[in-house]
């Protein structure tokens, strides 16, 4: 196994039932490994041992780990995804995109890492090297640009989300991408989405995004308040700022998605007020609002653990709840009561009804039926909707025979006794 959760919990590998993990980035560790096996045909120790970045078992069950796995500092010698491993005809099933269109949608990354180290956030702590320094490193214009037209041409992409974490921390790389893909003959042909910080949203940048065919953007505005604003991702963003980013992009022609935090460490109810005014105020296309989280590896992890919120082996040990939905019980703040806290995120629960129902209306658009009648897209969500049947009904069966066997112990017991 592999990915984020191992990399930034590996103690959790302990009780695991894996025999290998990759911790950080998989590539080249992965390739070893299945180089080695394919040479020997099985897994040897002491060849394990020689490959950086793992945690495996010994004989004994035992857990080794082997030194740290350097990143890889020129991210164009990684191919491109192998796409033909599947079948994309049914995973690119038109999906909703922008200006409530139906598209063809894919992903991509340019850039692996960000610059800045935001209290919350763990896939900052993901990407730092082996001497714990956090970087950033990206692919060229020119591969960018031939990875996109790969996707247009070969797949029918109408829309291609850059999936890095932040993507225009370079000026020049987003002019330069722009020019690589004229050269490619795609630029107009596909539409782009991404992740944005709303300090680097000047007129230019929106301008320079706007040419190479962005749509939308999404920021992470986090908060409405300054106080709390400067306490988890530091002086360079504000309320403010944000509200200039939201003009830049909208003077351009770009959408903008919001997405906001609620009970950060230290957030107080005015805090929650000054964060849902200004998600009302603001001319934003959606808002998403979630409940903050602590993370392996954070800074939020680490006061959560210093306040007895989570414990910390709190990934190791089964629990109700995850960061999906709202976990009263491990509140990061201490400011804002679990009850008065339950009422602001109705509050902001029916505010995030108010995009959504808007998004809803528009996918009805003339424009947007003719998806719904291809045979690839209806075959689809017949799958979708079968297995979903499916789940549904073992799981009521399951209630039944819990019930059923409660019964029976109620009803037999009093006669054994």
């Amino acid at each position: 196994m592999g990915g984020l959760h191992i990399t930034l919990a590996p103690h959790d590998f302990n009780d695991s039932n894996f025999d290998i993990a990759v911790l950080g980035e998989a590539e080249k560790t992965v390739l070893e490994i299945v180089n080695n096996f394919e040479a020997v045909k099985r897994y040897d120790i002491n060849v394990l041992k020689k490959i950086n970045g793992l945690l495996f078992r010994d004989k004994k069950n035992e857990v080794i780990a082997s030194p740290p796995r350097e990143l890889i500092q020129n991210p164009d010698e990684i191919p491109f995804p192998d796409r033909e491993l599947l079948n994309m005809r049914f995973y690119l099933q038109p999906r909703p995109g922008t200006n409530h269109n139906l598209q063809v949608r894919a992903s991509m990354m340019t850039s692996r890492g960000c610059p800045y180290s935001c209290g919350f956030c763990a896939t900052t702590v993901f990407w730092k090297n082996t001497k714990g320094i956090n970087t950033i490193r990206y692919h060229s214009p020119e591969y960018v640009a031939k990875e996109a037209k790969l996707l247009v041409d070969n797949y029918g992409v109408e829309h291609i989300f850059i999936f890095d974490d932040l993507f225009m921390v370079d000026k020049q790389r987003v002019k330069n991408i722009v020019k690589a893909l004229e050269n490619t003959g795609i630029r107009g042909k596909v539409e782009f989405s991404m992740q944005a910080r709303a300090n680097l949203i000047t007129k230019e940048m929106a301008h320079d995004l706007k040419e190479m065919g962005v749509k939308q953007l999404i920021f992470g505005f986090e908060s409405g308040s300054e106080r709390v604003l400067k306490m988890i991702k530091g002086p360079s963003v504000s309320p403010n700022v944000n509200t200039e980013a939201i003009k830049n992009c909208k003077e351009a022609g770009i959408e903008v998605q919001g997405l906001f935090i609620i009970g950060s460490p230290g957030e107080r109810v005015e805090d929650l007020q000054q964060t849902y005014d200004f998600i009302k105020n603001n001319n934003l296309d959606y808002a998403m609002i979630y409940q903050g989280y602590p993370f392996p590896g954070t800074d939020w992890f680490k006061y959560a653990v210093e306040k007895d919120i989570v414990k910390k082996d709190y990934y190791t040990k089964p629990h109700d709840r995850l960061w999906l939905g709202h976990d009263y019980e491990r509140l990061l703040t201490k400011d804002i009561s679990v009850e008065e806290f339950k009422k602001w995120v109705q509050k902001f629960d029916e505010l995030q009804k108010t995009f959504e129902k808007n998004i809803k209306v528009h996918y009805l658009k003339y424009k947007n039926l003719r998806h719904f009648f291809r045979p690839s897209f209806i075959k689809r969500y017949l799958r979708s909707y079968a297995s979903r049947f499916i789940v549904n009904n073992k799981m009521k069966i399951e209630k039944i025979k819990n019930l059923v066997k409660k019964e029976n112990k109620i009803a037999v017991e009093p006669a054994v006794n």
